[in-house]
Protein backbone atom coordinates (compact mmCIF):
# COMPACT_ATOMS: atom_id res chain seq x y z
CA UNK A 1 0.00 0.00 0.00
CA UNK A 2 1.55 3.21 -1.17
CA UNK A 3 1.03 6.73 0.13
CA UNK A 4 -1.14 7.60 -2.88
CA UNK A 5 -3.49 4.70 -2.19
CA UNK A 6 -3.86 5.77 1.46
CA UNK A 7 -4.46 9.38 0.37
CA UNK A 8 -7.14 8.26 -2.12
CA UNK A 9 -8.90 6.22 0.56
CA UNK A 10 -8.88 9.12 3.02
CA UNK A 11 -10.17 11.59 0.39
CA UNK A 12 -12.97 9.25 -0.71
CA UNK A 13 -14.04 8.70 2.89
CA UNK A 14 -13.89 12.42 3.77
CA UNK A 15 -15.59 13.77 0.63
CA UNK A 16 -18.17 10.99 0.12
CA UNK A 17 -21.11 13.15 1.34
CA UNK A 18 -19.77 16.54 0.20
CA UNK A 19 -20.09 18.43 -3.06
CA UNK A 20 -16.74 19.69 -4.37
CA UNK A 21 -16.82 22.72 -6.70
CA UNK A 22 -14.06 24.39 -8.65
CA UNK A 23 -13.96 27.93 -10.03
CA UNK A 24 -11.35 29.08 -12.54
CA UNK A 25 -10.74 32.82 -12.98
CA UNK A 26 -8.54 34.22 -15.74
CA UNK A 27 -7.86 37.58 -17.32
CA UNK A 28 -6.22 38.44 -20.61
CA UNK A 29 -5.10 41.71 -22.16
CA UNK A 30 -6.66 42.68 -25.48
CA UNK A 31 -4.36 44.94 -27.44
CA UNK A 32 -6.03 47.85 -29.23
CA UNK A 33 -4.77 50.22 -31.90
CA UNK A 34 -6.31 53.34 -30.46
CA UNK A 35 -5.13 56.08 -28.18
CA UNK A 36 -5.68 55.41 -24.49
CA UNK A 37 -7.92 57.85 -22.66
CA UNK A 38 -5.73 59.85 -20.29
CA UNK A 39 -6.58 59.41 -16.63
CA UNK A 40 -7.88 62.45 -14.82
CA UNK A 41 -5.02 63.89 -12.83
CA UNK A 42 -5.71 64.46 -9.19
CA UNK A 43 -4.15 67.51 -7.61
CA UNK A 44 -1.27 66.29 -5.49
CA UNK A 45 -0.92 67.80 -2.07
CA UNK A 46 2.09 67.34 0.11
CA UNK A 47 1.17 65.28 3.14
CA UNK A 48 2.89 65.66 6.44
CA UNK A 49 4.74 62.63 7.72
CA UNK A 50 3.69 60.73 10.80
CA UNK A 51 0.39 60.17 12.55
CA UNK A 52 -2.44 62.46 11.46
CA UNK A 53 -4.30 64.56 14.01
CA UNK A 54 -7.97 63.86 14.61
CA UNK A 55 -10.22 66.09 12.55
CA UNK A 56 -7.45 67.28 10.24
CA UNK A 57 -8.00 67.44 6.48
CA UNK A 58 -5.50 64.63 5.87
CA UNK A 59 -7.18 62.24 8.29
CA UNK A 60 -10.57 63.09 6.73
CA UNK A 61 -9.19 62.30 3.25
CA UNK A 62 -7.79 59.00 4.49
CA UNK A 63 -11.10 58.09 6.12
CA UNK A 64 -13.00 58.98 2.91
CA UNK A 65 -10.70 56.67 0.89
CA UNK A 66 -11.23 53.83 3.36
CA UNK A 67 -15.00 54.37 3.25
CA UNK A 68 -14.95 54.19 -0.57
CA UNK A 69 -12.99 50.91 -0.40
CA UNK A 70 -15.54 49.48 2.05
CA UNK A 71 -18.38 50.54 -0.25
CA UNK A 72 -16.75 48.81 -3.22
CA UNK A 73 -16.24 45.62 -1.18
CA UNK A 74 -19.93 45.61 -0.20
CA UNK A 75 -20.92 46.11 -3.85
CA UNK A 76 -18.74 43.15 -4.85
CA UNK A 77 -20.32 40.90 -2.25
CA UNK A 78 -24.04 41.56 -2.46
CA UNK A 79 -24.78 44.66 -4.52
CA UNK A 80 -26.69 44.79 -7.79
CA UNK A 81 -24.51 43.65 -10.68
CA UNK A 82 -25.42 46.65 -12.88
CA UNK A 83 -24.17 49.11 -10.29
CA UNK A 84 -20.92 47.18 -9.84
CA UNK A 85 -20.29 46.86 -13.58
CA UNK A 86 -20.80 50.60 -14.04
CA UNK A 87 -17.75 51.24 -11.82
CA UNK A 88 -15.40 49.14 -14.00
CA UNK A 89 -13.13 50.78 -16.55
CA UNK A 90 -14.58 50.30 -20.07
CA UNK A 91 -12.17 52.37 -22.11
CA UNK A 92 -8.78 51.86 -23.63
CA UNK A 93 -6.02 52.27 -21.06
CA UNK A 94 -2.34 51.68 -20.43
CA UNK A 95 -1.67 48.77 -18.08
CA UNK A 96 1.59 47.54 -16.66
CA UNK A 97 2.69 44.17 -15.34
CA UNK A 98 5.97 42.89 -13.93
CA UNK A 99 7.32 39.89 -15.80
CA UNK A 100 9.19 37.00 -14.21
CA UNK A 101 12.51 38.86 -14.51
CA UNK A 102 11.18 41.90 -12.64
CA UNK A 103 10.87 44.22 -15.65
CA UNK A 104 7.67 46.18 -16.34
CA UNK A 105 5.77 45.33 -19.51
CA UNK A 106 3.32 47.98 -20.72
CA UNK A 107 0.28 47.36 -22.92
CA UNK A 108 -2.27 49.63 -24.54
CA UNK A 109 -5.75 48.16 -24.78
CA UNK A 110 -8.47 46.50 -22.75
CA UNK A 111 -8.58 43.73 -20.17
CA UNK A 112 -11.07 40.87 -20.39
CA UNK A 113 -11.84 38.65 -17.42
CA UNK A 114 -13.69 35.34 -17.42
CA UNK A 115 -14.89 32.89 -14.78
CA UNK A 116 -15.66 29.24 -15.49
CA UNK A 117 -17.08 26.54 -13.28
Amino acid sequence: MGIRHINDMLCRDFYKSRLVCHLSIDSTPIEAREKPVPAAEKPRTKLKRGRKKRGSRESDDLEARREEERRMEKLEEAGPIDEYLSTLNQRCAITGKKNSKGHMQWRIGYKAQSCCR
